[in-house]
Order: C-alpha cells, then structure tokens, then sequence
C-alpha cells in the first residue's frame, strides 16, 4: 500500500516537473 503512495507522489512530482521544465507546447496557430 506504502508503495501505491509512493508512485502516485513520484507521477505527480514528475509531472509538475515536466511542466515547469518542460517548455510550453507550440500553438497550432503560430504554425
């Protein structure tokens, strides 16, 4: 169960990670 835990903390650390390092994704409309 500990372990559930762990991973969901772990994805959402990497995810707000990615999506602060991570630049902004380029708009369809520039293109």
């Amino acid at each position: 169960m500990i372990f559930k835990h762990f991973f969901v903390l772990y994805f959402f650390l990497v995810r707000e990670s990615a999506s602060q390092f991570s630049y902004p994704p380029p708009h369809p409309t520039q293109k």
